[in-house]
C-alpha cells in the first residue's frame, strides 16, 4: 500500500494503523520478486475484513475474479508485468468498524501464455462480468495488509479545539475576578489607615440660651 499515485514509498510494518479518509483514494501494488522476467501477476479477488481472518464473512468485495466490482478501482501503469497497480477510494466499509485489514489472492502467470488469467481482460458489461468462470489457471497466493482505520474530520479536531478554549473560559474569568477582589481589598485597607492616622476634629457647636 502507498500513500499516493507515485508508488514511491509504500507503507512499512511500522506505519499501520494507517488512517484514511473516507472517499480518499487508496493505492496498491501487488507484484512478484523472482529472476524469472516471464512471470506476471494479477489480482484476482480483493476484499476487505474486520479482522485479520481472511475467511471471515463479513466482508467488502472490490475486485471479483480479476474484475472490479467497485465503480472506484481503477488501474495504473505498471514498470513491469511483475506488477500491478490499482487505486480505489476508501469505502464505508471502513467507517463501520474500529479497524479493517485488506486481503488479496493473485494469480502468478507465464507472460508467454495468451491464454492465462493473467492476459485476460475484464468485460465491459457487469452481466459479463458475472458470467465469468470461477476456473483459475496458475498459482494463486494470499496477501494481506492493515490494519486502516478511519481519519477524524478536520472540523471535528476544530470542533474539539473550540470546546477546550470554551471549557478553559470559566477559570480564567475566575482568576480576574480573584485579582479584582484583592486589588478593592488593598484600595479599601488604603483609606482604613488614613482615616485612622489622621488627627480628631472638633465640631462647632451652635451657641444659644438653654431652654
Amino acid at each position: 500500500m502507498f500513500p499516493d499515485k507515485r508508488f514511491v514509498s509504500p507503507y512499512m510494518k511500522d506505519d499501520f494503523p494507517v488512517a484514511v479518509v473516507l472517499r480518499k483514494l487508496l493505492f496498491f501494488e501487488v507484484s512478484v520478486a523472482s529472476g524469472d522476467k516471464q512471470l506476471s501477476i494479477k489480482a484476482d479477488r480483493c476484499y476487505a475484513t474486520p479482522t485479520q481472518d481472511q475467511n471471515n464473512s463479513l466482508r467488502y468485495e472490490f475486485i471479483r475474479k480479476g474484475c472490479p466490482n467497485d465503480e472506484t478501482v481503477k488501474y495504473h501503469s505498471a514498470p513491469s508485468i511483475s506488477a500491478q497497480r490499482f487505486s480505489l477510494e476508501a469505502f464505508k466499509f471502513i467507517a463501520k468498524h474500529p479497524f479493517v485489514f485488506v486481503h488479496c489472492h493473485v494469480i502468478i502467470c507465464n507472460s508467454t501464455d495468451p491464454g492465462s488469467k493473467c492476459a485476460k481482460k475484464c468485460p465491459s458489461s457487469g452481466r459479463g462480468r458475472r458470467e465469468a468462470s470461477d476456473h483459475v489457471t496458475g498459482d494463486v497466493y494470499s496477501l494481506a495488509q492493515g490494519p486502516l482505520l478511519l481519519a477524524r474530520e478536520k472540523r471535528e479536531e476544530k470542533r474539539g479545539n473550540v470546546l477546550d478554549k470554551s471549557g478553559s473560559s470559566p477559570t480564567l474569568l475566575m482568576a480576574l475576578f480573584v485579582m479584582c477582589v484583592a486589588c478593592l481589598a488593598g484600595t479599601a485597607l488604603m483609606v482604613f489607615k488614613k482615616s485612622r492616622d489622621k488627627p480628631a476634629g472638633y465640631a462647632v457647636l451652635a451657641s444659644g440660651d438653654p431652654k
